[in-house]
């Protein structure tokens, strides 16, 4: 339901069938394909979950062809214009993981949505430092990153055993 005159005009559907359904078994039916038609225009959240993991993935193949073409570019500055890019873009990836958390799912959904948030948070740092890197070799940056690839490949092992 949208708004109050949807719920209104559902309440009075509903209640004139269910007591049709007192006076005619095949009112049950009825009434049944009235709350389920009336539904079909409404996306649940599971609906909403494949459409955005749909546009996520779109969007990590995306930073990882920048990641690709970053690694391979021998200008720094170059390169970390790359980063900078790709960082932006996985931003949006982690908007939408975040906004996953937040919708009614299954137990094993919601725990998905939980680490994909975190594995987009800690993926976006990681870009943030590569940025940092390229424009300037130092191993302060060297150090979090190895931190943060560590923390990333811990999330992977989760999401790969909650996804099995």
């Amino acid at each position: 339901m949208t708004t109050l005159d949807d719920a209104c005009a559902f309440f009075k559907i509903s209640s004139f069938l269910s007591r049709l359904a007192f006076r005619r078994p095949t009112a049950g039916v009825l009434m049944l394909l009235a709350i389920a038609g009336w539904t079909v225009g409404c996306k649940n959240d599971a609906q909403v979950f494949e459409e955005k993991m749909q546009a996520f993935v779109a969007i990590e193949a995306s930073v990882l062809k920048q990641w690709e073409q970053a690694q391979k570019t021998e200008d720094k500055q170059a390169a970390a214009k790359i980063y900078e890019a790709a960082a932006a873009e996985w931003a949006k990836a982690t908007a939408i993981a975040r906004e996953l958390k937040g919708c009614n799912l299954s137990e094993n959904k919601r725990k998905f949505a939980s680490l994909l948030a975190d594995y987009c948070e800690k993926r976006g740092a990681l870009l943030q430092l590569l940025q940092q890197e390229a424009l300037n070799n130092s191993i302060q940056v060297q150090s979090a990153k190895d931190s943060i690839n560590l923390e990333l490949e811990k999330l992977n092992a989760q999401i790969e055993a909650l996804a099995q």
